[in-house]
């Protein structure tokens, strides 16, 4: 005789079950990870080794928790950026977990992991981290403080280039306008004698016109 389970106790059995895995995935193995497709060595899409072969992570849970637990094990300080929806691209390998669920400050392998044997996903849910350098992201940030250490200097260089250009132009008219009136007064000393020479000739020439007329 068949016996047949009513679906309230099946579906209690299947989250037992699936809490049975959450609690013994993933304890006492020490998983290798790596960070695929980034722009710089501490970004990423999430890909973890297991039993030889290396898969990606679905991003069902994926929160700041679980990319800090990342990125400690990866030997950085903490994770700067969560990424979800194969921000980096779709892995071409098999998606080994539908979901990690991590504590604050949780060892990444002390996680609790949820394969896609019992949860399918697809790999444009392919998670992915940024992690903190200690260095202000990659550095960017002292980058960015030099660029404009660089910028302020080389303003500071154009306003004194063009503040000597400016005393520059106003000393040469200052000189160009001393040289002229000098130059004028000059013309006028040298023309003084040649007026004062043609008044006197004037006059001498008078008192003889005015004796030609009486005689």
């Amino acid at each position: 005789m068949t016996k047949y389970v009513q679906s309230g106790e099946c579906s209690a059995r299947h989250h037992i079950v699936i809490l049975l895995v959450l609690l013994t995935v993933g304890s006492n193995v020490a998983y290798d990870l790596r960070l695929v497709n980034g722009n710089s060595k501490n970004e990423g899409r999430v890909e973890i080794l297991v039993d030889g072969s290396w898969g990606t992570i679905c991003d069902t849970h994926w929160w700041v928790a679980e990319s800090d637990a990342v990125c400690k094990k990866l030997g950085y300080e903490h994770g700067s950026h969560t990424y979800k929806g194969a921000y980096f691209g779709e892995g071409p390998d098999q998606i080994l977990f539908y979901s990690v669920n991590c504590s604050k400050g949780m060892d990444f392998d002390d996680c609790q992991f949820e394969p896609t044997s019992i949860q399918p996903c697809s790999h444009h849910r392919d998670v992915g981290v940024k992690c903190n350098t200690g260095e202000d992201d990659d550095g960017s940030g002292n980058n960015k403080m030099l660029v404009g250490v660089i910028v302020i200097v080389l303003l500071v260089i154009v306003c004194v280039i063009f503040g000597i250009h400016i005393i520059r132009n106003r000393r040469r008219a200052r000189n160009e306008h001393a040289h002229r009136r000098i130059k004028s007064e000059e013309e006028e000393q040298q023309t003084k004698p040649i007026n004062e020479k043609e008044l006197v000739e004037n006059e001498a020439q008078k008192p003889e016109e005015t004796e030609t007329k009486e005689v």
